[in-house]
């Protein structure tokens, strides 16, 4: 009859004969999903706040001590901040000093989840609003995430750590009349 719950699954199978082992599996599988799932959703949520200047929810997606670190091409530090203050200033300071409207964007990311905590590492672009107002935007710069996370008692995850290495130099677009 219609609204009638069946009695057994689309194999034959009662609900009643599934194990607890089944379910487990089961249980451990989805909370997997959920977890890949806000993983990346962290990762979506930085490039948002970093390009609209939310320092607040920016330095939040970090552990109270949490590490942001840019490196060089050959690994060498160019910046260092470490817990939520002194991102937020961080922050706010970077995004003073813009003056043309920029998207972080991350690919490919590819997540190692150990129980509570993940290592992360994903391909960062950076695209650039064209200072030629007739021009299109344009790279200003490509490299590579490489984060680790935790998820807090509150079910989010945040960075413990996130490292960010240009690998291709900060360049401003091509004109003809440049080298």
């Amino acid at each position: 009859m219609a609204g009638e719950v069946p009695d057994t699954d689309c194999a034959g199978q009662s609900a009643d004969t599934a194990s607890l082992s089944e379910l487990q599996a089961l249980l451990a599988r989805v909370t997997r999903l959920e977890d890949e799932h806000a993983i990346i959703d962290t990762l979506h949520r930085y490039g948002q706040a970093a390009d609209e200047g939310d320092d607040q929810a920016w330095s939040n997606l970090f552990v109270e001590d949490g590490v942001f670190l840019c490196l060089d091409r050959d690994e060498n530090v160019l910046l260092r901040e470490q817990g939520r203050p002194a991102l937020a200033q961080w922050l706010r300071n970077f995004r003073a000093n813009e003056v043309r409207i920029t998207k972080h964007c991350v690919l490919a990311p590819v997540l190692r989840i150990d129980g509570e905590r993940a290592l992360v590492n994903s391909y960062l672009t950076r695209i650039s609003e064209n200072p030629d107002p007739y021009a299109p935007p344009f790279l200003l710069l490509m490299g590579r995430y490489r984060d680790e996370l935790v998820k807090d008692a509150d079910g989010q995850w945040r960075f413990t750590q996130r490292t960010a290495q240009t690998e291709a130099p900060l360049r401003a677009p091509l004109t003809p009349d440049a080298d």
